[in-house]
């Protein structure tokens, strides 16, 4: 007679983990046989060809951050606090002015904000002021800003410039170069030609805390590789938007900002980066996530345009 051998738990995980593994591999391929597979994309990386161009404009520092204080009526100055580099609180008393014409009434003169200092000063105590007459200047987080004028062929290069510097006291052994952090650009009234451009430097603490560059003569060095213009047949959405193909071969739809139009080409102004790759064909509609297959990859069918400016104005 023979003796029913019962399985030892090591056989029973091991019969277990057998069952499993085909279970997993079979329940794969039923998976997977019911997706479909990616779609095949042809791209384009989005590049440029354009050689490195470089203009320069003569401008002039000013100075931002800093609050005028007039005289809001005639008389005689009895009280002022004119200490240079002094730092005022919110509604400090500043000055105090007799008025002549109102029985010799003291009309005070306090600080607009808090924690800001005085930079200059223009009268003394007992001077005779008039109305509006300057009395101080004070500063609050005062910044450097180079403005430069433009006529309406040169906006174009200024709005789509890639590197800005400004050269302050230029071709002279105290040369100092800054980069900005800010611009701004004015339109002319009917009157005016001109564009002003306002361009804030990014300059240290250490030499933006007084006005002692105000009123010196800049050159700007604007330097422009030219706009990136891709092909009508990669615009999704009406020309709002386009494909964008990631490192994993996944769909992002980027929201693009357009210029001119030329033929076949549409000048990007916003939107893409160089060496991204950017869907130019695909077979069905394509969205956000998506996998994709890239097919193949058309070398340098994206150039850049040279900004020679243009004569529109500035929306």
């Amino acid at each position: 007679m023979r003796h029913k051998t019962t399985p030892t738990p090591v056989k029973r995980l091991k019969v277990t983990a057998i069952r499993l593994t085909f279970l997993f591999y079979a329940l794969s391929g039923f998976v997977s046989a019911g997706q479909p597979a990616p779609q095949e994309v042809e791209v384009a990386t989005v590049g440029t060809q354009g050689k490195l161009k470089t203009r320069e404009f003569v401008g002039i520092i000013n100075i931002g951050g800093l609050i005028d204080i007039n005289a809001p009526t005639s008389g005689i100055v009895t009280q002022f606090k004119g200490k240079l580099g002094v730092s005022v609180r919110a509604s400090e008393r500043l000055a105090a002015i007799k008025n002549l014409d109102e029985l010799y009434k003291d009309v005070v003169i306090k600080s607009p904000a808090d924690n800001i200092r005085i930079m200059r000063t223009y009268v003394e105590e007992g001077n005779f002021v008039q109305k509006h007459q300057r009395l101080m200047v004070l500063a609050k987080d005062i910044y450097y800003e180079a403005r430069v004028h433009l006529v309406a062929s040169e906006v174009d290069w200024l709005r789509h410039a890639k590197n800005i510097q400004v050269l302050v006291h230029p071709d002279s052994p105290h040369e100092q170069s800054f980069g900005i952090v800010d611009s701004r650009l004015e339109i002319p009234d009917e009157e005016s030609r001109f564009y002003s451009a306002r361009l804030k430097l990014n300059c240290p603490q250490t030499l933006c805390k007084d006005t002692t560059l105000a009123g010196a003569i800049v050159k700007v060095v604007i330097k422009n590789p030219g706009n990136i213009r891709i092909s009508k047949e990669a615009l999704l959405n009406n020309g709002k938007t386009v494909a964008v193909v990631n490192s994993m071969g996944v769909i992002e739809l980027r929201k693009i900002v357009i210029g001119r139009i030329t033929g076949e080409l549409v000048e990007v102004l916003h939107g893409l980066a160089l060496n991204e790759r950017l869907v130019v064909r695909h077979n069905s509609p394509l969205s956000e996530g998506e996998n994709v297959l890239v097919k193949s990859a058309i070398v340098e069918r994206f150039t850049a345009i040279e900004s020679a400016g243009s004569s529109e104005k500035m929306p």
